[in-house]
């Protein structure tokens, strides 16, 4: 073996060290949390489902009945389930994902080694680095959930071919350009969250390069125009279909899709390690401090903080990129805190430079904290140079050298990564459930909102032979989860704890907003409040028709809704 290919097959090494313990249960497991990964296990089989059926992956009618949802303003990694469709039909979406998230950190840190080995001489130091980035707080925290953030292999991409074209220069512009059109219409298929955070944080990059760099600015803006021309237009081409679905085509939604000042880095989690962290500090946790906890990476911790202000006044003057590196990491770490400071958990007035672009269109729907990945990109170049300046020493210098960094990057050991089994009521694998007629719309308690994600798995459990009237996505004039209406907001109330008050139910209403979405069964199964579920539901469907397997069915909607006598309070 070439001692150049031996660098990415130790990233393979980690990587299965760190996500090793699902390979015995893959396919009835996955790697993360019980929470955000559920929605990508579901877009998997979706796209799958699609494929197979002959049927358009960019657009679904599964979920948000009686209309669709367009895959496309969503998280629905439509290229990797694409690529990953024949894994998926054979083996299952549970082990797609976790091939995806196993490969996420992997292809990060080889796409990081291949930038910095540009950069820095020594191929070691490029490779701690890529280990740097692809396995760092934030790119693992994402790695819980939100494997389309995880996978983020296109930032360094982007600073590989931008160096390309303004500071080595051995490829021509054009070629520069196609490269990198090709690799953002793909990211474009994965997540296009990535693809505006790199460009946010990149134009900071290209201004303080022209602040550090005046003379060289005018030479280099040419060039770097000529590249983002041929880019632009080739990633319009390669990804025109998709992208003339998602602004011309069917569930578009309109306005603000994220809401502001809540997915932030809390400002003490820069400071103050996670859970996720396997050196942390007795009694003090960043936990209870973020909302999101696939988002919560924003530790940096203080020793690297260190390792960043020392290789800024001792380096600056020989290293190009450090002097480059640490304002740029700088930037993007205080965009992530959001448009207002957030400080132990405390959400303060204190306006800060992100409230600028989180009022620009697109941009206002970027999650800050995710920015937390593109910051270590510009930790990980910093501590290459580090390393390779370190390398150069003889004798105890070199020994000193490397084993302060090696204790300052000690203190970014992540702790074991969570595997969650996958279940589901035995009922959705039951006879009834596959007499549901298919085609058929069915209103399943709980509803999918933050909590209920699950509901989305029992629909595949089920073979997404029929359709749900909410789930967790964005649709055209819908919210993010379930269509408000009269009994939609009472089976939410109710699973949120809310009392059941039989005298008061708007029973007419209910029965209403039945008929309008075109219901044809009901299914309460898995709730934490289920005995109320079907209390309210018996009140308005009368008995249920079916009980077993953990669920309480209403089949024949339509006719139960006609032949009791409405009697809204």
């Amino acid at each position: 073996m070439k001692r150049g290919a031996l660098y990415p097959v130790l990233y393979v090494l980690v990587a299965l060290a760190l996500f090793g313990r699902v390979l015995p249960v893959m396919g009835h497991s996955w790697i993360g949390l019980d929470a955000d990964a559920k929605q990508v296990v579901y877009w998997l089989d979706l796209v799958a489902d699609a494929l197979r059926h002959g049927h358009n992956p960019l657009i679904t009618h599964a979920i948000q009945a009686p209309g669709g949802v367009n895959l496309m303003w969503n998280t629905s990694m439509v290229l990797p389930g694409i690529v990953l469709t024949p894994l998926t039909l054979l083996a299952g979406p549970y082990a797609t994902y976790d091939v995806l998230v196993i490969a996420a950190p992997l292809l990060s840190a080889c796409a990081a080694f291949g930038a910095l080995r540009r950069i820095v001489p020594s191929a070691a130091a490029a490779w701690v680095g890529g280990l740097v980035y692809g396995f760092s707080p934030a790119l693992l925290g994402e790695t819980l959930g939100h494997a389309q953030t995880a996978m983020a292999w296109f930032p360094p991409v982007v600073l590989l071919l931008v160096y390309e074209a303004v500071v080595r220069r051995r490829w021509a512009a054009w070629r520069v350009g196609l490269l990198l059109g090709v690799a953002i219409a793909a990211q474009l298929l994965i997540g296009e969250e990535m693809v505006l955070a790199t460009a946010a944080i990149g134009a900071c990059g290209a201004g303080v390069l022209a602040l550090q760099h005046p003379a060289h600015t005018r030479a280099a803006a040419r060039r770097l125009g000529v590249v983002l021309a041929v880019a632009g237009s080739a990633a319009l081409v390669l990804a025109a279909v998709p992208l003339a679905v998602q602004f011309f085509g069917p569930y578009r939604p309109s306005g603000r899709l994220v809401p502001g000042d809540v997915v932030v880095a809390d400002a003490g989690a820069l400071l103050v390690p996670a859970s996720r962290q396997l050196l942390r500090m007795a009694g003090l946790s960043a936990d209870p401090w973020t909302l999101v906890t696939e988002d919560s990476g924003a530790y940096i911790g203080l020793p690297v903080m260190l390792l960043l202000l020392v290789a800024w006044q001792k380096l600056r003057s020989v290293s190009a990129a450090v002097t480059w590196a640490v304002p740029v990491v700088l930037i993007t770490s205080l965009f992530a805190l959001g448009p207002h400071l957030h400080l132990g958990g405390v959400a303060t007035s204190i306006p800060l430079p992100w409230i600028v672009l989180d009022r620009l269109p697109l941009l206002e729907n970027l999650d800050p904290a995710r920015l937390m990945v593109l910051a270590w990109l510009g930790i990980a170049l910093v501590v290459s140079v580090s390393v390779e300046h370190a390398l150069r020493r003889q004798g105890r210098d070199r020994l000193v050298r490397c084993s302060l960094l090696a204790a300052a990057l000690a203190t970014l050991l992540p702790a074991a990564i969570p595997v969650t089994a996958a279940t589901a009521p035995a009922y959705f694998a039951s006879s009834d459930a596959a007499n549901i007629p298919a085609g058929d719309t069915v209103l399943i308690a709980p509803l999918s909102d933050g909590s209920g994600l699950r509901v989305l798995i029992w629909q595949a459990e089920a073979g997404l032979r029929w359709r749900m009237i909410d789930g967790n996505a964005y649709g055209q004039g819908r919210t993010l989860y379930y269509a408000p209406s009269t009994l939609t907001d009472a089976l939410a109330g109710l699973e949120f704890g809310a009392p059941l008050d039989v005298g008061r139910l708007r029973v007419g209403s209910m029965r209403d907003d039945l008929r309008r979405l075109g219901v044809g069964t009901v299914i309460v199964s898995g709730s934490d409040h289920q005995q109320q579920q079907v209390d309210l539901l018996r009140g308005v469907l009368g008995p249920e028709t079916y009980a077993g397997g953990g669920a309480h069915v209403w089949h024949d909607v339509a006719r139960l809704v006609t032949r009791r006598p409405t009697t809204a309070a």
